[in-house]
């Protein structure tokens, strides 16, 4: 080999040599993981996806059925910390919207890991993680609570002037 041909080649072959190192040599930084989440309405009905019309924001995208999020997602894993993405939802009971309850939604928007020691399973508040089976199971049932209705400050409010003055 001479000339240019020669000058393309070694810049081929050292092109291969780094991609594939990079490619495939490197410890893979995500696992497929299963979530499992049970949400009822305010009666305690499970949550239904054609009667309370749920909107989950979750990525991968992920439907209700007879009240149980399941879905399997990647999860990126950087040394021991699992990056799991955040959940939130809100659905409809005839005609009020109803939401997580605010003790449940911290956790469901962070369910991000440190896993301790190599242990097989870990509890962080009502999640639990199954490292080995990689399932990840929120334990406590979600039940959904009506929107908060607006304070009616206006109608608690009076003047002054209308109290009679004392004599």
């Amino acid at each position: 080999m001479a000339g240019a041909f020669a000058g393309y080649f070694l810049l081929f072959l050292a092109s291969y040599l780094i991609i594939k190192k990079m490619m495939f040599e490197l410890p893979d930084r995500s696992e497929v993981w299963s979530v499992k989440v049970n949400f009822y309405d305010e009666n305690g009905h499970p949550v239904d996806k054609d009667r309370n019309k749920p909107d989950v924001t979750f990525y991968p995208h992920a439907e209700i059925e007879n009240g149980q999020l399941y879905s399997r997602l990647a999860v990126d894993v950087i040394k021991d910390f699992y990056k799991f993405p955040g959940i939130s939802l809100s659905a409809y009971s005839d005609t009020s919207k109803l939401f997580i309850p605010s003790d449940s939604n911290d956790e469901l928007l962070d369910p991000g890991v440190v896993r301790q020691g190599g242990a097989s399973t870990q509890k962080k508040g009502n999640w639990e993680y199954d490292f080995e089976r990689k399932i990840l199971t929120y334990s406590a049932k979600i039940k959904l609570i009506k929107e908060v209705p607006a304070s009616k400050e206006t109608s608690s409010i009076f003047k002054m002037d209308s109290i009679p003055k004392p004599q």
